[in-house]
C-alpha cells in the first residue's frame, strides 16, 4: 500500500479490511453509521485487550471531502502506531490503556464525488479550522482549542507542545489558539459536541498547505505532512495518556483540508 499517494474510497475500504486481517490481535472494525447516500460508515478500533477500564481516542478524517490529505494522514497514523506498538515501550503501554477509534473517511459521499468531479478541489476558500482535540482537516498550519474551554492553561500548554513537536520535524510553524482567534468563528463542530458531552480536550489540526496549491496538495507533500502531523498528534496523545485526568475524555478531530495544512486527524476524540 502506497502511503505517499492519494487513494479512492474503494482502495481505502480494502485497506481497512487488510489492516484487520494483518493485525487481528489489535485491530477490529465496526459500522456505526450510514451516509446520506446510504453508504456504511465504518471505523477501525485499535488496541490491546485488557481487563481494566480503558480510555478512548476518537479520530475521524475527511469530513471535508476535497481535503484528501486528511484521510491520507489517518491511514499514515494507523500504519505508524501498528508498526511501533510491539517495539516501542510507550506505544505498547498506550495500546494497553487506550483504544483508538479511527474513521479514515467520514464524509464518504463527498469524498467519492470529489474523485468524480475534481473541480470541487479547485474552489478557493482560503480558510480552515483547527481545535483542541483532533480534527484532521487541511488548509493551514493551525491547532486550536474550543472557544468555550473553561480549562485554558492545560489545553494551550498541550497545543503548544504539539506545535513544537510538529516544527521539529520539517520546520513548519503551527499557530495555536481558538478558531475565532486564528481562523474564524464557527460552531456546531465535533469539538463543540465533545465539549458538550464533557470531553475537555478537543483539537483540530489544519495541515498543509498554506494556499499555494489550494486543496490540491501535491502527492510529494503527503509524506512530510503526515510525518509532522503524526508527531503533533503523538505529542497530544502521550500527554493525555501520561496525565492522570480522571473521568476525562479527549477529542482529537482531524479534518484534513488541502488548501491550508491542518496537522491533525480529521476528527479525533480522546476519551
Amino acid at each position: 500500500y502506497d502511503y505517499t499517494k492519494y487513494h479512492t474510497m474503494d482502495e481505502i475500504s480494502a485497506w481497512m479490511v487488510q489492516m484487520e486481517t494483518d493485525h487481528p490481535e489489535v485491530v477490529s472494525s465496526m459500522i456505526y453509521g450510514t451516509t446520506y447516500e446510504n453508504r456504511s460508515i465504518s471505523l477501525l478500533k485499535i488496541g490491546l485487550n485488557s481487563t481494566s477500564p480503558k480510555k478512548a481516542i476518537w479520530m475521524d478524517c475527511g469530513i471535508h471531502a476535497r481535503e484528501w490529505i486528511a484521510p491520507a494522514f489517518c491511514q499514515y497514523f494507523v500504519k505508524e502506531i501498528l508498526a511501533s506498538y510491539k517495539t516501542d515501550t510507550k506505544m505498547n503501554e498506550m495500546f494497553k490503556n487506550l483504544d483508538f477509534y479511527i474513521t479514515p473517511v467520514l464524509n464518504m459521499d463527498g469524498y467519492i464525488y470529489s474523485w468524480v468531479d475534481n473541480t470541487v478541489r479547485t474552489w478557493d476558500w482560503a480558510t480552515g479550522t483547527s481545535c483542541y482535540g483532533y480534527r484532521m482537516i487541511s488548509d493551514g498550519c493551525v491547532c486550536c482549542k474550543p472557544v468555550d474551554s473553561s480549562v485554558e492553561e492545560v489545553p494551550m500548554e498541550v497545543g503548544l507542545a504539539a506545535a513544537k513537536a510538529i516544527k521539529a520535524v520539517h520546520g513548519k510553524e503551527y499557530v495555536v489558539g481558538t478558531s475565532p482567534d486564528v481562523l474564524y468563528a464557527n460552531s456546531g463542530s465535533s469539538r463543540d459536541f465533545a465539549r458538550l458531552i464533557g470531553i475537555p480536550f478537543s483539537f483540530t489540526f489544519e495541515l498543509r498547505d498554506k494556499g499555494e496549491f489550494g486543496f490540491k496538495l501535491p502527492e510529494d507533500q503527503i509524506q512530510p505532512t503526515c510525518e509532522e502531523a503524526y508527531q503533533g498528534a503523538l505529542s497530544i496523545i502521550t500527554t493525555v495518556h501520561d496525565k492522570t485526568f480522571t473521568s476525562a475524555a479527549f477529542t482529537i478531530t482531524a479534518t484534513l483540508w488541502t488548501t491550508m495544512t491542518a496537522a491533525c486527524l480529521s476528527t479525533a476524540t480522546w476519551v
